[in-house]
This record gives structure tokens, C-alpha cells and sequence, in this order.
């Protein structure tokens, strides 16, 4: 078995992954035709009589309306769809379940930054963001813009849509409002499903043999070229007013720069579905992506 390794690099560039031409799916077809035999003198038979009553429900499943069949049943990964809302933070198709584990905790300071997440990765306010930047480099030197506008934006971009709803404005809504208010309460779970991929956090990971935490974000704006890897620790939902909701992961990043001397008490936070990545914000021992764009690394772990 030492021998076999020597050769698996070389198959793979030759005949492609191995889960394209495995005869695994093969074998189970045959096991579940075994199945179907029924007299054991003429098992050809049985095989042909079972498949053609298979093929014609199947067919006739089809047609059947208020039934419950294959077509008709949800996926497994079911995300429950996109939502009716205008804002895009607010239209997620992502279904949270389970519950945390004992040691997460999510604090005032937590919500305060994923407030500011949620602000900064809406496509609908991007005019407001780009307007206070423009008024927090006028008004303060170079290297404060940065930490001026994430501290004051949230506040200004109530106050303004405060005065748009005073003047009856066509542009205010209820979800606007509800958004730069921010988020009432916090609940935490430990897996989610989202774009008909399940994702578990890794408190939860570690009882099981296939992993779903693993998680894969590739890079944005200047950083196209750079991605990044971590383990999902905590989903977390936001909680806004109207029954409005955000959906957002806590994640561990893993130092990916080998000559880079890694700091534990300062984990880079990256954003997934990011235009751009921040390479100036920090958040101490936690980061929060969004589900705008989720991918995931499948694999088994070691036995």
C-alpha cells in the first residue's frame, strides 16, 4: 500500500479526480437491483419487472399534484428560498439551526461590529458610505479617515435617513430605517444551510467524520489573487425590527503567509462576498462574513 502513493499523483493528471470514474455509484445500482429479485431461478426477470414498475411511478410521480414525491419534496439542504425584501442584506436564503455551545458568547462590542459589516456590504447605501468617507477625509487627517468613518457612519447614516423620513422623501422605507437603526438582539447557532450547502460549526465538526466547517473565501478587489481559509465557529443571526433578519458566520482564519509573523491576539477580517477586502479593520479573537458568497471544503477526517 506504501507502493501506491508512489503512483496516485501521476493517475490523477492522467485520468482526472478520482470521484469521475470511481465504481462506487455503479455498485450500489447493482446492490439496490439485487434487491428487487424475487425468484431466484429467473433473476433477469425479476430485475426487468421491478425496474419497469420503478420507471413508470416515476413517470407517473410527475403528474401527480399535492403529493408528496420525489419532485415534489424539498432538498435536503433546504435554504427555505430567497425572501420578498428590497435590501440585499435583508433577501438571504439561508435556514440556521442548532444550538451553540456553552462557551460562545456574543457581546455589545460584537454586535457593534457586525453592524458595521452589515452597513458596509449593502449595495443599496453604498452612496451614503462613499459620501461620509468623502466628509471624514476632509475633516480629519489621512490615517484617522479609516477608524473615523467605521466609528461615526452608523450614527450619521441614522440621522440621515431620520431627516428623509421627516421630509416624506420617496427614497426612505421601512427596511432603510430598520437597517441604520441596527440590530435589536442576537441569536446563535451552531449549523446552516445556505445555497443548498450545509455548514456546521466546528464544535459540532468535531463529533463527525465528514467536515463542514472548513470554509473558503477568495479574494476581492487588489487581493483577487490571495485566498483565504478558516473553520466556522458560530452562525449568527441578526435581529432587526419588522422581523427583518440577518444572517452572518463567525470564523477562525488560518495565517496563510508562512513568513509572516502571525499575531493570535489579532485575527484579519475578511468578508465573504467583499468588492473589496479591509485590511485595516481587526476585531480581537473573532471574524464575521457575510452569506453573500459561500463556499466550502469538503473533507474526512483522519481516523
Amino acid at each position: 500500500m506504501m507502493h501506491v502513493m508512489v503512483h496516485l499523483p501521476e493517475e490523477a493528471l492522467l485520468a482526472s479526480p478520482v470521484n469521475y470514474r470511481w465504481m462506487y455509484l455503479i455498485e450500489r445500482l447493482l446492490g439496490e437491483l439485487k434487491k428487487s429479485v424475487r425468484n431466484r431461478v429467473k433473476p433477469e426477470g425479476s430485475i426487468i419487472e421491478a425496474w419497469v414498475q420503478y420507471e413508470s411511478l416515476t413517470f407517473c410521480g410527475m403528474y401527480l399534484k399535492d403529493v408528496d414525491m420525489a419532485f415534489t419534496r424539498p432538498q435536503r439542504n433546504n435554504d427555505g428560498g430567497m425572501r420578498n425584501e428590497k435590501l440585499s442584506v435583508f433577501a438571504q436564503s439561508a435556514r440556521p439551526f442548532g444550538d451553540p455551545g456553552r462557551e460562545e458568547s456574543f457581546s455589545r462590542n460584537d454586535m457593534e461590529v457586525a453592524h458595521w459589516f452589515v452597513l458596509n456590504n449593502c449595495d443599496e447605501i453604498m452612496a451614503y458610505l462613499y459620501e461620509h468617507e468623502e466628509m471624514m477625509k476632509r475633516e480629519h487627517p489621512s490615517h484617522l479617515v479609516v477608524q473615523k468613518h467605521r466609528e461615526l457612519f452608523p450614527q450619521w447614516f441614522l440621522d440621515s435617513v431620520n431627516k428623509l423620513k421627516s421630509s416624506n422623501s420617496p427614497i426612505y422605507s421601512d427596511e432603510l430605517y430598520n437597517l441604520a437603526f441596527g440590530p435589536i438582539r442576537v441569536e446563535l447557532f451552531s449549523g446552516c444551510n445556505v445555497n443548498g450547502v450545509k455548514f456546521l460549526g466546528v464544535a459540532r465538526d468535531d463529533k463527525l467524520c465528514t467536515q463542514n466547517s472548513d470554509v473558503h473565501v477568495p479574494g476581492g478587489g487588489k487581493s483577487t489573487d490571495i485566498d483565504f481559509y478558516g473553520k466556522l465557529t458560530t452562525v449568527v443571526q441578526l435581529l432587526y425590527k419588522d422581523r427583518y433578519q440577518m444572517i452572518m458566520f463567525k470564523c477562525r482564519w488560518s495565517d496563510t503567509n508562512p513568513i509572516r509573523i502571525c499575531n493570535s491576539s489579532r485575527v484579519n477580517t475578511i468578508l465573504l462576498g467583499l468588492s473589496k477586502i479591509h485590511n485595516n479593520d481587526h476585531l480581537v479573537g473573532k471574524a464575521f462574513n457575510l452569506l453573500l458568497e459561500c463556499r466550502f471544503l469538503n473533507q474526512e477526517a483522519p481516523k
